[in-house]
């Protein structure tokens, strides 16, 4: 928790210069909590609940987010764990026709305070293709994934189906492939699947979900990938 707060405070200074400048520009900060952390659907912080918190900026096509969550899993055979992640990101997005639009994104992911021969943090790039605003297909890369793991593709498909104004139900099915190592459970590939409800209540964005994997057991001995069911609210204040 004590991350997340210094982070907030880091954050509070730029906001205040940003804001100041801004001309058609829209700022935007989100606050929340989940009960489990899950990176597609293994638990980042031992399924137990955190906060998260990010800092948004749009203008016109381009975007830009920092974005921040408490962590807890040991980074190392020494014991030595991940305490806090901050990731950054920088979009752009190419109108394609009145139904289809194309997203590229840079990101940045930063475990603060893990020794540098861990080789945690790491970056990729995106290219995703979205269709009558509910339907997503993107593509990942990274040329050297977190631990130092080699080349890293993650496949990406996403169908919400809105059933209100306010409320949506949505699914995503994600397979991540390291094509240097066997560093998923020992295997060089996974595939994480999600099913869950979204509902907007009042100014507060709820969700429930159900995340599994298709790792075994016997290779997840502290069950990280297990399925399970999560839930989190969080609410967005314009700047």
């Amino acid at each position: 928790m004590r991350s997340l707060l210094v982070s907030s405070l880091i954050f509070a200074p730029l906001v205040n210069v940003l804001a100041a400048n801004a001309q058609a520009h829209e700022f935007s900060t989100t606050v929340g909590v989940v009960s489990d952390y899950l990176s597609n659907g293994i638990s980042q912080s031992k399924k137990h609940p955190t906060l998260q918190a990010s800092l948004d900026y749009e203008h016109e096509r381009f975007s830009a987010e920092i974005w921040t969550s408490d962590v807890d899993f040991e980074v190392d055979d020494n014991g030595r764990e991940a305490d806090s992640e901050v990731d950054y990101y920088i979009g752009y997005n190419l109108p394609l026709s009145d139904n289809f639009s194309l997203d590229f994104t840079a990101a940045w992911y930063q475990y603060p305070g893990v020794d540098s021969s861990v080789q945690a943090d790491y970056g990729d790039i995106s290219v995703g293709l979205t269709a009558w605003e509910n339907s997503e297909i993107k593509v990942s890369y990274s040329d050297n994934y977190w631990g130092g793991s080699g080349k890293s593709w993650t496949y990406h498909v996403a169908q919400q189906w809105p059933l209100s104004d306010s409320l949506a139900l949505n699914a995503q099915v994600n397979m991540l492939h390291n094509q240097t190592s066997d560093y998923w459970y020992g295997d060089k590939q996974y595939v994480h699947y999600q099913i869950g409800v979204q509902k907007t209540l009042r100014e507060f964005d709820l969700e429930l979900a159900w995340s599994d994997t298709d790792v075994q057991s016997k290779d997840d001995p502290e069950k990280t990938a297990k399925g399970v069911f999560w839930v989190s609210v969080s609410r967005t204040f314009s700047l």
